[in-house]
């Protein structure tokens, strides 16, 4: 009798969920990321779905994934670049599979979970995914990130060759087309790889590489300039001094000369005072100045 109950358990479950999607909701884009061995042994599944602009919102949304994968580790959707926000959801679980349903308000979401079904044998690693086809998808794109200290990775379908993203990490990527509500999608990926290590552990930000500086650029951190300007300040206020000093030196040495030089006057004309350049009558003898005696011309 518990037997015969199983199938239409499972009708149950999953038939209204299937009408739902091939009816009501499309999402305009979704990447599947597979990140095997990343901070779990496993497969770090996620899924980054958009709806389309014109889908009313807030609106339900359903994946089936494997019971074996347990509780989903994320459903969220997109708050910026950086933040997710958790939403609520509810998990069913009907034989192998797994029916997870939750009510987004935006049009993007993360749902994430780990898949156990990564298959080891000595450094042979294998791993099928399978889209099982919930809704229509506009754009179905794959990305695969190779696990640290794997080799000979290969996908299929194939996804191009590998580029190293920001966090120093190799990523295969590609997107697929269009799948129609019940279309499935495999994809299949295997490599070598000795040792158990998670790639999370060894992550590594990639630095960018920067040009080395310029001799222009090198002069103007100099960490010297302060001292430099300082001291050419001091020399050039010091030779301003030195040659301010010197002109007068120089102008009063010249006026000196000019009245050591100037011509006595006879005849009641004034004299000057050889030493001080004072003014004297004709007929004085020493200089009312300084006492000097009087150069006379006889």
């Amino acid at each position: 009798m518990k037997r015969s109950l199983m199938p239409l358990l499972i009708l149950a479950l999953f038939v209204p969920f299937v009408a739902q999607a091939q009816a009501a909701v499309v999402l305009d884009r979704l990447q599947v990321s597979l990140w095997p061995e990343y901070d779990r042994p496993g497969v770090l599944v996620i899924y980054r779905a958009v709806l389309p602009a014109e889908q009313a919102l807030p609106v339900g949304l359903a994946f089936r994934i494997p019971a074996a994968a347990g509780e989903p580790s994320a459903v969220a959707y997109r708050q910026d670049d950086l933040n997710l926000i958790s939403l609520p959801y509810q998990r069913q679980v009907v034989g192998d599979l797994a029916l997870v349903t939750f009510t987004t308000g935006v049009r993007e979401v993360q749902f994430e979970y780990y898949d156990p079904g990564l298959q080891v044998q000595g450094s042979d690693h294998r791993f099928v995914f399978t889209w099982p086809g919930d809704y229509t998808v506009g754009q179905f794109a794959v990305e695969v990130q190779q696990p640290v200290q794997a080799t000979g990775i290969t996908v299929n379908p194939a996804l191009g060759s590998g580029t190293l993203g920001t966090d120093g990490m190799t990523y295969f990527s590609a997107t697929l087309g269009g799948l129609a509500a019940g279309q499935t999608q495999v994809v299949e990926l295997s490599y070598d790889k000795t040792g158990s290590g998670l790639s999370f552990e060894r992550l590594q930000p990639v630095e960018p590489i920067e040009r080395p500086a310029s001799l222009g650029e090198r002069l103007l951190v100099w960490p010297y300039w302060p001292w430099v300007l300082g001291a050419l300040g001091v020399t050039l206020v010091a030779v301003a001094v030195a040659f301010f000093v010197r002109g007068r030196r120089a102008e009063s040495n010249a006026r000196a000369g000019r009245l050591r030089h100037r011509p006595s006057i006879e005849g009641g004309a004034r004299l000057f005072c050889h030493n001080c350049g004072a003014r004297a009558e004709a007929q004085a003898v020493f200089c009312s100045m300084c006492g000097t005696k009087l150069r006379r011309n006889d």
